[in-house]
This record gives structure tokens, C-alpha cells and sequence, in this order.
């Protein structure tokens, strides 16, 4: 799954989501109907939870060269 923070988001450090912060990420999905409470993407930089992401249908956006890397094996050596 490929999603991204939702503009308007407080983020820890007390700023508030601009574009830059809004990098496309690929999570794992787990199997089974149960949903989890929390997503980590791929490279495990991001975390998400109901209500602060949106996902993407199609491709757009910015992606994470890191969750790119490791959904492609090419991290993996």
C-alpha cells in the first residue's frame, strides 16, 4: 500500500505537515481482516495511524527512495 501524511497534520516536533514532509511511503499490508492500529512503512521512518494518512490509488507524489529500494530487493544486496 502506498500512502502519504495528510496536509495539516501536527507532527511531533509541534510543526504543521507542509509538501515536504509529504513523501510517499509503501507499507506492508498483514493478512487477515483484522486491522492493525498502526502501519510502518518499509524503511520504517514513518508510522501511521487511522485518520493521519491518505492512501494513493495511482502513483503520485514524491517517493521514498529507501521503501522503493527494499520493496525492489535492491537493499537487500
Amino acid at each position: 500500500m502506498a500512502a502519504r501524511l495528510r496536509p495539516g497534520i501536527l507532527l511531533p516536533s509541534g510543526r504543521i505537515t507542509g509538501e515536504t514532509d509529504r513523501i510517499v511511503h509503501l507499507f506492508p499490508l498483514p493478512l487477515g481482516a483484522a486491522r492493525p492500529d498502526r502501519l510502518t512503512s518499509l524503511c520504517g521512518e514513518l508510522v501511521i495511524t487511522p485518520g493521519i494518512a491518505e492512501v494513493l490509488t495511482r502513483l503520485g507524489g514524491m517517493p521514498c527512495a529507501a521503501c522503493l529500494a527494499l520493496a525492489t530487493g535492491v537493499a537487500s544486496g
